[in-house]
């Protein structure tokens, strides 16, 4: 078994694809000791200011335009707010659920909310216990619809799932859960639904699986300059050498290893200029590969930062010397949305790169190709320049 032990500091995208598709048990998520004692001193710091009667946002208020009311105190208000939304038929994919969790549990372990080290225990059992398809807790995991959250944060798909889960049912042990709603403290309830974790573990799976789709098409170049018997120099140790930057260097280093042992190094090319879409290839792919990295950054600092509102300081999370607690937009996902556009565009350039591709290859060898093939082809790269132009105009350039 493999422990994966959070900090709030140090959680990395492949360690969340760990958990994500881990459905046996096999990945253990604990909190550090020194993880624990900050939650501690948030609350008991939480507690003295509830204690002097200072008003703490969403700890002893409710929230939004119901400032002035008492806070959400059990799972059934936060039902209520869930159900001031329509039902959606689309819904995440459970192990989504559990890496949203994950997350959820980093940010806790950065001692910057107001939770009880007691809701920490109990979500950790959750998460090592009810995604082990093995155990009968699983079958307690509900369905979580898609697309159901208006505004900022996420707030009803993490809602759903605490009140499905958290708000029914206690874990007493390895494999049995009881009926019995967890005692929330004051501020838990939005600790729990104002946040953006699902939507970060959705973006980690899908990089994740874009990567993995990347190598797939560096393999497809590979072939492609194989195809063309090309003029080699385009992935040669001097076009390496003179790449404008170190992520196109890397992309035709990877192409060159790729392509040892062929005979293309040995004889003249076909042509002593490959076309374009080959020629600029190397260039195309950098550009993806950049805007991978770069949202795979974002990610990694969103995954190991505070989620939501109210957050609290103190001399144990920074090197202020009182305990602050104050409100912010932590929930807010314009950084991950420019990340995620610059991907769009970029792999959207991508794909109608490998249509161009592909269509002089059928041009060029493909007389023996069914003509209803072809046609898919021209309709494939029709479609992927109408995205990729769709994605370019995500922002009009005349306001940037």
């Amino acid at each position: 078994m493999e422990t994966l032990a959070l900090d709030g500091t140090s959680l990395k995208c492949s360690d969340l694809i760990k958990v994500y598709k881990d459905c046996d048990g096999k990945v253990k998520v604990v909190v550090q000791d020194s993880a624990k004692e900050k939650i501690h001193r948030a609350r008991e710091g939480v507690e003295e200011k509830i204690k002097s009667g200072e008003t703490v946002y969403g700890t002893n208020t409710d929230v939004s335009a119901l400032k002035s009311a008492p806070p959400p105190g059990s799972g059934a208000q936060a039902a209520g707010y869930a159900g001031r939304w329509g039902k959606y038929v689309e819904h995440y994919d459970k192990q989504v659920c559990r890496a949203a969790w994950v997350i959820l549990l980093n940010g806790f372990a950065r001692g910057s909310t107001v939770v009880t080290w007691s809701l920490v225990k109990q979500i950790i059992r959750w998460v090592n216990m009810a995604w082990n398809k093995k155990n009968k807790i699983h079958d307690l995991v509900p369905n979580i619809e898609k697309g159901a959250s208006v505004g900022f944060g996420d707030v009803i798909a993490p809602t759903v799932l605490h009140v499905e889960t958290l708000a029914k049912y206690q874990i007493v042990s390895e494999d049995k859960a009881v009926k019995r709603e967890y005692e929330f403290a004051s501020g838990e309830v939005l600790a729990l639904l104002s946040n953006n974790c699902f939507t970060l573990a959705e973006a980690v799976v899908t990089v994740s699986n874009i990567i993995e789709t990347m190598e797939i098409i560096e393999v497809a170049t590979a072939l492609d300059i194989e195809a063309e018997e090309a003029n080699t120099f385009i992935i040669s140790k001097e076009a390496e050498e003179v790449a404008q930057w170190e992520t196109k260097k890397k992309v035709i280093e990877r192409l060159r290893k790729l392509l040892r042992g062929s005979q293309l190094f040995h004889k003249a090319p076909s042509s002593i200029h490959p076309y374009v879409s080959l020629r600029a290839s190397t260039d195309i792919l950098g550009t993806a590969w950049e805007a991978l990295e770069n949202t795979k950054q974002v990610l990694e600092d969103l995954i190991n930062s505070h989620q939501g509102n109210p957050v609290v300081v103190g001399p144990w999370n920074s090197d202020v010397s009182e305990t602050k607690i104050g409100p912010v937009a932590q929930f807010d996902t314009t950084r991950l949305f420019w990340s995620l556009s610059s991907l769009q565009q970029a792999m959207g350039c991508l794909v109608v790169s490998l249509g161009q591709r592909t269509l002089y290859r059928i041009n060029t060898d493909g007389f023996n190709i069914p003509q209803f093939l072809t046609r898919r082809m021209l309709i494939f790269q029709e479609a992927s320049l109408r995205d990729c132009m769709v994605s370019s105009q995500v922002l009009s350039p005349a306001f940037c």
